[in-house]
């Protein structure tokens, strides 16, 4: 039987479109259900034809001038698309702000590039003296009805009655407030082409309600992708954005980078030299900021102020330290972790000037000193906050508790260490690994108790040694029989090669074992600081953890302690 054309074209056009039908059902059933398993999993994800959409032209996260070796592990967080929590809700007028050019006449500075580049991130919220100059002392003459005190007798006032400062202005928004600290590495009289690659970069992030703060700080040597420009050490973005005359300038391209490639959404910056924290640090604390360091360092290539090096030496132990002292401390690289134990030493002074926060006269210098500082070393910092929200802030931060701070660094656990096409030493990030520690650092667990942590160390299944790092003799072994005795257990005990720091234990995590290295410090009361990372350290051993036995560990085992 001859079967008609017609026929036969309209049953195919009939199969064609239930199959196509059939296809569109499935495939939209699958990035449904993937759509809800990421958004379970913290991820927002606006649509399914956002994701379909982000699956057909995935951002090039690993294009690092199609050098294959160079290749990111895992993805970054794209935004806004899709956008990591826990983010903060971005104040629109300061994102318009930071996002507008900037008046360049305000600009006197001698050097033009790097003067305008301030400038241009800092005018906007240039303080106005009708707003600004706001005094303690005027404050204090408001509250009492007294227009003859002096600023000393202001300070005094505080240092009697703290409650006084509840009247100060409080910041008004309940939603997580994510800022951007960067230290540039110059002073206000110096002028060099590299004066605004960031020495430093540090995320913030302040949540009013519960009172609690995350610091996540970024090694410079990162390799990310910069919004307009070919990938490059995140240290870079600032100074990109000032070289090419952005909206905004480098803060702007800093923030947006930032966002780009962890998800975070920055709601203000705070970009500082030298200057202005050694006066802000000599202001607070005029007797010096209390820092508990806990190595010996020497460091004979220490950059002067001329551009030459000198050596710096600090000490183990207790100590106050002035500004000037207390920027060697965070600046050295002298030890074996590099920039990531730069990064480590910073956040120890960041907590250190917190705990200084905590007394009246503290917090008192420190709002004394605000609208001076803000006025006088206006060439020195750019910031899109403005006098009343920095006096606000420190006012809140003050309030918040040591406990409920956490802090947080990307290091060799998150990182691949590479060369780029030119021979420069990078970082390329391991973006699963930097997402777990950004929710560890913001969203952190709740205090877990020492049977929790034995729990979840006992998931990870980590080998455990112990070396002696002093000339205490049988150290080792009588803190590994320590260690057993509290239920943990040791795989091996033995020496250093050369004692390196006979004063302080120190645990080493050689693969990422974080509740081990939690359940450890928690039974031998170590601080925080005394948890570091082994990849890279000059101890070499097959163990996922060491720990390395200092004088203090005697005092323990003599001492008793575990659950």
């Amino acid at each position: 039987m001859r079967i008609p054309g017609w026929l036969v074209v309209m049953t195919g056009l009939g199969a064609f479109a239930f199959m196509t039908l059939l296809c569109s059902f499935v495939s939209y059933s699958f990035v449904r259900t993937a759509v809800i398993d990421a958004a379970d999993s913290g991820v927002q994800v606006p649509s399914v034809p956002d994701l379909v959409e982000y699956l057909l032209n995935p951002p090039e996260a690993s294009d690092v001038f199609g050098f294959a070796s160079l290749e990111a592990e895992g993805e970054a967080p794209t935004a806004p698309r899709f956008e990591l929590q826990p983010t903060a809700t971005p104040d629109p007028q300061a994102v318009a702000q930071a996002e507008e050019p900037a008046d360049e006449s305000a600009s006197e500075a001698t050097d033009e590039t790097s003067a305008e580049s301030v400038d241009e991130a800092t005018d906007e919220t240039a303080p106005e003296s009708s707003t600004t100059q706001i005094a303690l002392a005027d404050f204090l003459a408001g509250v009492t009805g007294d227009d003859g005190i002096s600023e000393a007798e202001a300070l005094a006032m505080i240092e009697d009655d703290p409650a006084l400062l509840a009247e100060l202005p409080a910041w008004q928004d309940l939603d997580r407030i994510n800022i951007l600290l960067m230290g540039s590495d110059e002073r206000g009289d110096e002028q060099f082409e590299d004066r605004f690659r960031t020495d430093t970069m540090m995320v913030v992030q302040i949540d009013p309600i519960r009172r609690t703060v995350g610091v996540l700080s970024f090694p410079r040597d990162l390799w990310v992708r910069i919004p307009g420009f070919q990938p490059n050490k995140i240290a870079f973005a600032n100074y990109l954005g000032d070289s090419g005359d952005l909206p905004g300038g480098g803060p702007a391209l800093a923030k947006e980078t930032i966002r780009e490639n962890f998800g975070i959404r920055v709601d203000y910056f705070v970009l500082v030299n030298f200057d202005v924290f050694t006066t802000i640090v000599d202001i607070i604390a005029p007797e010096g900021v209390e820092l508990c360091i806990t190595e010996n360092i020497v460091d004979t290539n220490y950059p002067d102020e001329g551009r030459g090096t000198m050596t710096v030496e600090f000490e183990v132990g207790c100590q106050r330290l002035n500004g000037e002292r207390l920027l060697q401390y965070a600046r050295t690289r002298a030890t074996e972790g590099g920039d990531f134990d730069r990064n480590r030493r910073q956040q120890e002074v960041l907590d250190a000037m917190q705990r200084h926060l905590l007394s009246a006269r503290g917090l008192a210098s420190l709002i004394g000193s605000v609208p001076g500082v803000y006025n006088e070393l206006a060439g020195s910092y750019g910031t899109d906050l403005n006098v009343e929200q920095i006096m606000a802030l420190a006012q809140l931060v003050a309030q918040i508790p040591n406990d409920n701070i956490q802090f947080g660094a990307i290091n060799a656990l998150h990182v691949t260490p590479a060369r780029n096409p030119d021979g420069l030493d990078i970082l390329i990030p391991n973006y699963i690994a930097i997402t777990s520690l950004i929710s560890d650092t913001f969203d952190p667990q709740p205090n877990l108790s020492i049977g929790d942590l034995r729990a979840r160390a006992e998931q990870e299944n980590a080998t455990i040694s112990v070396l002696n790092n002093t000339d205490i003799m049988g150290l080792a072994s009588r803190t590994g029989e320590w260690l057993t005795s509290q239920g943990v257990r040791v795989e091996s005990v033995g020496n250093v090669a050369q004692i390196n720091n006979p004063e302080a234990t120190i645990i080493l995590d050689y693969t990422g074992n974080t509740y081990t290295v939690r359940l450890l410090a928690a039974l031998m009361d170590l601080p925080s600081t005394a948890l570091r990372v082994g990849a890279g350290s000059q101890i070499q051993s097959s163990a996922d953890v060491v720990v390395l036995a200092g004088a203090d560990a005697d005092l323990i085992i003599s001492g008793g302690g575990g659950e």
